[in-house]
């Protein structure tokens, strides 16, 4: 049994990394806050303690939850975890 949630934000803006990453954080706290330990989400982003592979950020947070995010050129923004 997994519980999750995923997230996806169509926009026309562009963003940095850093942008997407604070864009992440911000989304996740927002719609998953209930579900993930959000501090140690900020650690992990804010320390880089993430995987980036085929252009998914793998982040680190816990042995029970996988989170990955990624986006694309054009500002779309996709965030999905969910705890084993």
């Amino acid at each position: 049994m997994h519980l999750g949630i995923s997230i996806d934000l169509k926009s026309s803006n562009t963003y940095t990394e850093e942008e997407f990453l604070e864009k992440t954080l911000m989304l996740t706290r927002e719609f998953g806050g209930w579900l993930i330990n959000e501090g140690v989400l900020e650690d992990s982003i804010k320390n880089r303690k993430f995987q980036i592979i085929d252009d998914v950020y793998y982040v680190e947070v816990d042995v029970m939850t996988v989170f990955s995010a990624s986006y694309t050129s054009n500002g779309d923004v996709n965030i999905e975890f969910y705890i084993n």
